[in-house]
């Protein structure tokens, strides 16, 4: 017996709408929980480093989420991330997720990301400082595939307020690189898993 058009259609679109997991560089799914923490790459990696912190002048706090540099020993310091809904331990595409550094600094404050408009108002860097035990829009963020093939993803910022939606890229000032939300140069990262 032959399936009828109408119960084709539903399986096929039963299976378009599942979410897919973000993959780290071994193919596994990222995970939510203790002990789950991964460094974010760049996918281009002649042009600097992982993910990191930096002030912008010596003694700033809250810290910024900046891009190591390239020729340098700073391995980037890893992040976890945490579904807002809970989920299922598994990390999901184009899922609300928080993300925090899992990381000591000497500025007394919660590592979790969060969007700092610029003084100029029209710049948005991904700061830190956000309350992890009551996340609010200006954290949420999502991981969405990267036109780049294999397991190469962007990090969007979901939007609130005076903050647009926009994709995460970089802004080079004075030597350092900045991550933010850049509408015209989303830049490709990698997740790599750190090993326990």
């Amino acid at each position: 017996m032959n399936p009828s058009p109408a119960l084709l259609l539903f399986f096929l679109l039963v299976v378009s709408s599942s979410s897919a997991p973000v993959l780290d560089t071994d193919g596994n799914p990222l995970r939510s929980g203790e002990g789950e923490t991964y460094y974010v790459n760049p996918a281009i990696t002649d042009v600097a480093g992982p993910l990191t912190l930096a002030s912008r002048r010596a003694t700033d706090c809250p810290l910024r989420v900046a891009q190591a540099r390239i020729r340098t020993s700073d391995t980037g310091l890893p992040v976890r991330f945490t579904p807002v809904d809970g989920g299922n331990g598994t990390i999901e595409l184009e899922e609300d997720v928080t993300v925090v550094f899992d990381a000591i600094t000497l500025c007394l404050q919660s590592l979790l990301w969060e969007i700092e408009i610029g003084a100029d108002d029209r710049r948005y860097y991904v700061s830190t400082g956000g309350q992890e035990t009551n996340p609010t829009e200006s954290n949420l963020f999502s991981i969405r595939r990267s036109q780049i093939s294999g397991s190469v993803y962007e990090l969007f910022f979901r939007g609130v307020g005076r903050v647009p939606s926009g994709p995460l890229g970089i802004f080079v000032e004075e030597g350092r690189r900045w991550l933010g939300i850049r509408n015209d140069r989303p830049f490709p990262f990698v997740f790599q898993k750190v090993n326990a």
